[in-house]
């Protein structure tokens, strides 16, 4: 249901929901099951191209898989306030401002492979953070950084945690088919000596955007990276984008610490016309010595978009 007036809207039920460059929150529609969030969410709109969104949604419902004697025991549920508030000082500018907070209740549950009986303490997260975006000219640049606090579930009792992530990058397009960027993203990984859970939760993003398109490296979480790309025209209709990453693992928790491999993705896009797209698109991944398969990894992609 959505009840939309001039200055706020009121969605209520199954919707989806996407900020900034989606490194948090994102639809996830590279996937033919994309990504909804059953709950509620306002959104008020003080000034043009303002806004302060205000929602809660349950991730997980306890009730016929939980016996904890609480209510709630075992759901979780994600809400948060996010504030788009750029416009209001540049119209060049994007400036965020957010507050989630990610919460458990307590759970028992029969788990593991002999069916015992797990529990687990309920426990609550913040995430506080921040996204800055400029453009100047023919030069680009952006920041995104949060900061996570709180608390995490874990066996009979939850864990304090303590963890951050920053992304930045900046660019030049000399036209409006080019452009050349260089960046980078850290995102804290847990250190196994230490009583504090340090590990980035990346949350609901549309990570592969930022960390390489195959997928190898995963979640946003334990992760340093550097990253150079390229879009250029090549003749009349047809353009070619190539994005090579560097990864390497700060922390030995799943694996080694250290250099955890490269990755290219080129994609070559033929433009028939506005509403017709076609693109191939090629990524190859070289593992480190961080990471257990020393093997060549492989992605191949064909795609014609028609837009109605």
């Amino acid at each position: 249901m959505r009840l939309d007036g001039e200055s706020a809207t009121l969605d209520v039920g199954r919707f989806a929901m996407e900020y900034g460059e989606a490194r948090l929150i994102g639809f996830a529609d590279f996937n033919e099951n994309g990504r909804a969030f059953d709950g509620a969410r306002v959104r008020f709109r003080p000034g043009a191209g303002v806004f302060i969104d205000g929602f809660i949604t349950q991730q997980a419902e306890g009730r016929g898989r939980s016996s904890a004697e609480h209510f709630g025991g075992g759901d979780q549920y994600f809400y948060g306030l996010y504030a788009q508030l750029g416009p209001a000082i540049s119209k060049r500018l994007d400036f965020d401002l957010y507050t989630l907070g990610l919460s458990s209740g307590p759970d028992e549950a029969a788990r593991g492979a002999n069916g015992e009986t797990v529990r687990t303490d309920g426990a609550a997260e913040a995430t506080l953070g921040t996204r800055l975006k400029h453009r100047a000219g023919k030069w680009d640049y952006g920041v995104e950084a949060g900061l996570q606090i709180g608390q995490r579930s874990d066996v009979e009792a939850s864990v304090d945690t303590f963890a951050g992530q920053v992304d930045a990058e900046i660019g030049l397009a000399p036209n409006a088919s080019s452009r050349v960027f260089v960046g980078g993203a850290y995102a804290t990984g847990d250190d196994p000596t230490t009583a504090t859970d340090e590990s980035w939760n990346q949350l609901f993003p549309r990570a592969h955007r930022h960390i390489g398109l195959m997928d190898v490296i995963g979640d946003r979480s334990n992760i340093g990276q550097g990253r150079l790309g390229v879009k250029l025209p090549i003749a009349g209709k047809l353009s070619v984008q190539s994005t090579g990453h560097l990864f390497w693992r700060p922390e030995g928790i799943d694996a080694a610490q250290g250099f955890a491999g490269g990755e290219v993705d080129t994609k070559f896009a033929y433009t028939w016309s506005k509403r017709l797209v076609a693109h191939a698109l090629y990524g190859v991944f070289v593992p480190g010595e961080a990471l257990p398969d020393d093997r060549l990894a492989h992605y191949l992609e064909l795609q014609l978009t028609a837009r109605f």
